[in-house]
């Protein structure tokens, strides 16, 4: 303790920190701008009926739902809330998309009800189809393992699209597990 108070004091007293060169906050201007990246994912704002179909079980019925995509932070990120049905049971998402200017990647942070943790993840886009192609991984509950998995969203049109997860083996397979094809609603059936 007596020598985080010595830490404290002396950092208290310290000359501050030297200005970010000109350099640097041309970097972070770089960084902070949008650009055709963000003007992609800003194309699928708005509210879409959904049609889900958990993949990894034969048989699986479709359910239907809805999701609201927004765009956040000034077009840097969009929000989709979706709600729907799985396993029976009340099914909510909660998905952020962005495109970061640094790295050149396209990133998601996925977050739903069925567990309390998150998918981080990046990629880009597929060159073949424009697919936007994101990998990251995930802790699985049920065997304590990390999981990773890969996302693919496909656009159709500017009224379709559709986002498919998969579960990649350790082998390079890849086992598709859900399925949500989004259809615009018109602007007087949105929520």
């Amino acid at each position: 303790m007596l020598l985080l108070g010595c830490w404290w004091a002396m950092t208290a007293s310290a000359e501050p920190a030297e200005p970010p060169k000109p350099s640097a906050l041309e970097a972070w201007k770089t960084s902070a701008a949008t650009g055709a990246s963000h003007e992609r994912l800003g194309l699928l704002t708005g509210s879409w009926k959904v049609e889900a179909q958990y993949l990894a079980q034969a048989g699986s019925p479709p359910a239907a739902g809805v999701a609201t995509i927004e765009a956040l932070l000034g077009g840097r990120t969009i929000e989709e809330r979706l709600s729907t049905q799985l396993f029976g049971q009340s099914y909510e998402v909660l998905y952020l998309l962005g495109y970061d200017n640094t790295r050149k990647k396209y990133w998601g942070i996925w977050i739903d009800n069925l567990t309390s943790a998150a998918t981080v993840a990046e990629g880009e886009l597929r060159p073949a189809d424009g697919a936007l192609v994101l990998e990251g991984s995930y802790d699985d509950p049920a065997s304590g393992t990390r999981h990773t998995s890969r996302s693919e969203l496909i656009v159709e049109s500017e009224s379709a699209f559709t986002l498919t997860l998969f579960d990649l083996g350790a082998d390079g397979s890849a086992r598709p597990s859900l399925r949500l094809r989004h259809t615009r609603l018109p602007v007087k059936e949105a929520h």
